[in-house]
């Protein structure tokens, strides 16, 4: 059977994917909103960067978390 886009696994939801995916649209919304109103370019790019990396880390943390066999 097909995967779904936010499924780790047939019928398994990954919360996770799921906030990377939300808070990648929601910081790029939030960072093109303050372009429009003239704020400085350099300081939405660390805005963006910042913002990006945190989503990032939750999701490979996650994956490696999930990974650690815990005995």
């Amino acid at each position: 059977m097909k995967i779904g886009f936010l499924e780790e696994a047939e019928g398994v939801k990954s919360a996770s994917r799921l906030i990377f995916v939300i808070g990648s649209i929601w910081n790029m919304l939030l960072c093109t909103y303050l372009i429009l109103k003239d704020v400085d370019s350099t300081a939405m790019l660390a805005v963006f960067g910042t913002l990006q990396g945190v989503f990032t880390a939750i999701k490979l943390g996650q994956k490696a978390m999930e990974k650690r066999d815990v005995a």
